[in-house]
């Protein structure tokens, strides 16, 4: 906030410390901000850190991030309802961020979303740009990625429930995005659960359980097949190849990563109804 009353241009850019934009980032943010009558624009978020390479769980998070990013994301800029400005990369009108920062007490776990949101409330148009991209630090271990989800998903909870909770109720493309998000990933993640609960039970009850496997056997190929085409596609979309430094060969591992969702959003779930708002360390 200090900083940002500081500001004498009319336009403020905001970085993570643990970000590192490129030489051009802030020009192709300013450039695309102005040409196209955004009050907010981002960028992508390409997950690194020292000594981060060739590991298992970083490699996993970039595949992610190629989805949610290079995808998902372009698809909400259509309609200038980028959900967040990520704090890893962004460029704001100062007097509109001046104005959400003074007028509203920012206490999230997840003040890049409650800031984003806010401006969404006063019809400011958020735009992403995925051409520009700013290298950010990633967790390197399982228990600091579940601490990274945890604060994310418990965040989104309070924010989205009660923070901004009016915003799910106000008729408009970013509320079918908000509603969209609770049905397929807050709910799919209980639905998820409950499949791999009742795997073993189909097993066991199945009328020919090696009739059963050989049908798992087929299926399994074919959706590897379908999950490595969208994932092709979405690391074209990000980088600009279909493989980026042999990332698509992850592809078979990423449900790993997926599961660390599910739980993760089943304990956020658990955990915002008994009252916990998220913490930045758990």
């Amino acid at each position: 906030r200090t900083g940002v009353n500081r500001a004498l241009g009319s336009l403020v850019a905001i970085v993570d410390g643990d970000s590192e934009w490129s030489t051009d980032t802030l020009a192709n943010l300013v450039d695309y901000k102005m040409s196209n009558g955004k009050r907010a624009v981002t960028g992508y978020a390409h997950p690194n850190g020292e000594g981060s390479q060739g590991k298992m769980i970083v490699n996993l998070q970039q595949l992610e991030y190629s989805q949610g990013l290079s995808i998902g994301r372009c698809a909400q800029s259509l309609g200038d309802n980028v959900l967040v400005v990520s704090g890893a990369i962004g460029i704001y009108d100062a007097d509109l961020l001046r104005d959400v920062l003074t007028e509203k007490n920012i206490r999230s776990v997840t003040e890049d979303l409650e800031i984003t949101l806010e401006m969404h409330k006063r019809d400011a148009k958020v735009g992403y740009v995925s051409f520009v991209q700013s290298a950010t630090l990633a967790p390197m271990s399982l228990r600091a990625l579940w601490r990274q989800r945890l604060r994310w998903f418990t965040g989104w909870l309070d924010n989205t429930l009660g923070i901004h909770k009016d915003l799910m109720t106000r008729r408009s493309w970013l509320m079918a995005l908000l509603w969209y998000c609770y049905i397929f990933e807050y709910g799919g993640a209980f639905i998820d659960l409950a499949s791999v609960a009742a795997f073993p039970f189909l097993w066991w009850f199945a009328p020919d359980p090696v009739l059963f496997g050989l049908n798992l056997l087929i299926f399994l190929p074919y959706g590897l097949l379908i999950g490595v085409a969208g994932q092709a596609i979405a690391l074209k979309f990000a980088y600009g190849s279909y493989q980026y430094h042999a990332l698509l060969f992850y592809t078979p591992l990423y449900p790993f990563l997926r599961l660390v969702n599910v739980f993760a959003r089943s304990r956020s779930v658990l955990s915002y109804l008994t009252g916990n708002n998220g913490k930045w360390y758990n």
